[in-house]
């Protein structure tokens, strides 16, 4: 799935506002926007600085890993898995911010994430179910 941008953010705003007047219209269709949909998935990834997730309504799935890297692939192994309801509030330190998202419900969930460094530029890494680990290099407004 392709990173929805904040400068994408803003031209489906600039689209919508322009194309309603009502209010209860346009918030009807800039709410989905902002959102994990149903089944919206963040591999395993880390961060490289400290973070701070809230989640603001419905709830999302957080998986920690401890990552053992040598060899072709590394190792992550779930240290737990947790459930995230409003109001809750995960947090990121190094050493413990490797994490995968998912919205497994089959409504919409927000959140706010809060981040010690831009993320922009910032070499991450993140990887697949086996192992296999890719770079990954923020990009503008990337929000995990």
């Amino acid at each position: 799935m392709a990173a929805y941008t904040l400068d994408r953010f803003v031209a489906d705003l600039d689209r919508i506002t322009r194309e309603e007047s009502a209010p209860e219209r346009i918030t009807e269709r800039v709410a989905p926007l902002v959102i994990w949909r149903p089944g919206d998935t963040a591999a395993a990834h880390n961060h490289e600085t400290w973070g701070v997730i809230g989640v603001v309504e419905n709830e999302i799935e957080e998986t920690r890993y401890c990552v053992s890297e040598g060899g072709a692939r590394a190792r992550l192994e779930v240290t737990r898995t947790m459930r995230h309801k409003p109001g809750a509030v995960s947090c990121l330190v190094p050493g413990d911010e490797v994490h995968a998202m998912h919205n497994a419900t089959g409504r919409d969930t927000v959140e706010i994430h809060v981040y010690g460094q831009d993320l922009v530029g910032l070499r991450r890494k993140t990887w697949a179910a086996d192992g296999t680990e890719k770079p990954l290099v923020s990009s503008k407004y990337l929000n995990c």
